[in-house]
């Protein structure tokens, strides 16, 4: 299968011949939708409560499964890896690896993200660790891999070509509980060999799992089997899925497929859902009818259809220029890794966190949720603002700059490249004192439109009725008072006894046919 459908298991030990159940060829031709529907059915009645509950919550970002987890435990989940590792006989590539002293294997950061792939279940962390260094060593790429991250100049052409198609892209904002959405539109490199596909995803894979907002969250997957009909049955590819969903190192916290009304799609959305695997399918959302349809669908779980194509499909020019901006941002990490530049790779940012003020003008930049809670923290402070000197406003600001970045925010603009950078301290101090000035500028503005209007609707009303209000005064009570008064209503409808709502209302018949116009 041309997609890197890899995701999280249960956290429980499954022997071998569970997971080959999993990860089995299925054949298209023979898939029974009504079947897999009672094998989904079957095995959510297996979960428990609780397990349930905890799915639902991570599909709708609601509550995200082990986002933290002390550095004690770590440590011994870390110890307890290695102790696993050693357990296991046949690990080819691991053993190449230290033949070679590799440091990259052993590193704390790549081993974090099989821990973080199983949920710190050091028994299949290990299993999928053994299996993603067989896979990308002994059959993708190389024993080169053993020794540091893939990079592109390890892809081949037509690898590079699969890449940079655009049916298979991460899209550039995060969904609404801050997680990374992988986007599969169509058939990838549906005209390549499989093994080139496999490649791809893996350094697609790898870039997506150095995120560690990614480790923790998990990965949001929407794909569109609309266009998948050739892939669907292709043997090769199928194979390959099983592979994936074992080895990648990283998972999938929500699946949305996507699929039109047809009868055709019922058996494709079966083969899919067979081909995930069980840690995967209750984690599975199906959503049916036209793109409209389903990016209506979308939206209500969170994800960022601005982001998406219209007709869902990879062959929008907006979601083309961003999906190349992506890979030069790949291109510029992987420099960062060659060169060795921790501060460098560091400094490269493809999607800013929901938490984070971007600075820069445009639609996009004002609704940003980073910028949205920036101006909700500058209107709670802006009375201090303006009552406060020039050398005491500057003292204003640089407490709103430590409150966004307490909240987890940073200050970042976007780079010539393409790609965001962490402004400096005093460059952020001025995003805000301008976002003050503008605030005090709309406030003003709105408080003089306001005066003006109130001015107009007084110059609207005659002399003759203001006269006649004026002599009425002493006998009769104003107007704006019964109008806000609790029994006042001319279809009896407020509260109160039917004899006062009728009282009431002939006084105030009798108010109106005092005014002067009535004696002309």
């Amino acid at each position: 299968m041309s997609h890197p459908l890899a995701g999280n298991r249960h956290p429980t030990n499954q022997d071998a011949a569970s997971r080959s159940h999993d990860s089995r060829v299925v054949d298209l031709s023979q898939v029974v939708p009504s079947e897999v529907d009672a094998l989904l059915a079957k095995e959510l009645n297996q979960l428990t409560v609780c397990e349930r509950t905890s799915a639902i919550e991570e599909i709708h970002g609601v509550h995200n499964l082990e986002a933290t987890v002390q550095e004690n435990r770590i440590n011994e989940a870390l110890l307890q890896l290695q102790a696993e590792i050693d357990k296991i006989q046949f690990k080819p590539a691991y053993d190449e690896a230290v033949r070679l002293k590799s440091k990259y294997v052993f590193d704390r950061k790549f081993r974090l993200k099989f821990l973080w792939a199983e949920r710190f279940n050091p028994e299949m962390a290990a299993i999928r660790m053994m299996k993603f260094l067989d896979i990308i060593a002994r059959e993708a790429f190389g024993s080169q891999v053993l020794l540091r991250p893939i990079l592109m100049e390890d892809l081949t052409p037509n690898a590079r070509a699969v890449l940079r198609e655009g049916s298979a892209t991460v899209l550039p904002a995060r969904d609404s509980s801050g997680r990374r959405v992988l986007a599969i539109l169509g058939d990838i490199g549906a005209k390549y060999p499989p093994i080139d596909r496999l490649r791809m995803e893996q350094y697609m894979w790898q870039n997506l799992s150095d995120d560690e907002d990614s480790q923790k969250l998990g990965i949001i997957l929407v794909l569109n089997l609309s266009n998948m009909v050739q892939n669907a049955n292709d043997t090769e590819d199928k194979t390959n899925i099983g592979k994936l969903l074992q080895s990648i190192p990283g998972r999938y916290a929500a699946i949305h497929l996507c699929l039109p009304d047809a009868p055709l799609f019922n058996a494709i959305k079966g083969t899919f859902m067979l081909l995930m695997g069980k840690a995967n399918r209750f984690r599975a959302r199906i959503h049916v009818g036209s793109p409209t349809e389903i990016r209506y669908s979308l939206r209500s779980f969170g994800i960022p259809t601005e982001c998406l194509p219209v007709n869902l499909e990879n062959n929008c020019k907006q979601y083309l220029k961003s999906h190349l901006k992506w890979i030069d941002t790949l291109q510029a990490k992987d420099i960062a890794r060659k060169n060795c530049s921790l501060e460098a790779l560091s400094s490269i940012i493809d999607c800013p966190r929901r938490q984070d003020c971007l600075l820069g003008k445009g639609r996009l930049i004002m609704k940003h949720p980073g910028n949205i809670e920036m101006r909700q923290l500058l209107e709670a402070k802006l009375s201090k603002w303006e009552s406060a000197t020039i050398k005491e406003k500057a003292g204003v600001s640089w407490e709103v700059v430590r409150e966004v970045k307490e909240l987890g925010g940073r200050f970042l603009k976007e780079d010539p490249n393409g790609w965001y950078v962490e402004v400096a301290d005093e460059a952020a101090r001025q995003k805000v004192s301008i976002g003050f000035r503008d605030l005090v500028k709309r406030t003003r503005k709105r408080r003089e439109m306001e005066s003006t209007c109130k001015e107009q609707r007084q110059k609207s009303i005659p002399d003759d009725v203001t006269t006649g209000l004026e002599n009425n005064s002493e006998t009769q009570p104003p107007l704006q008072t019964l109008l806000e008064s609790d029994t006042f209503d001319f279809v009896g409808v407020s509260a109160g006894s039917f004899p006062t709502k009728r009282r009431k209302l002939g006084e105030t018949c009798k108010f109106f046919s005092s005014f002067p116009w009535n004696n002309r």
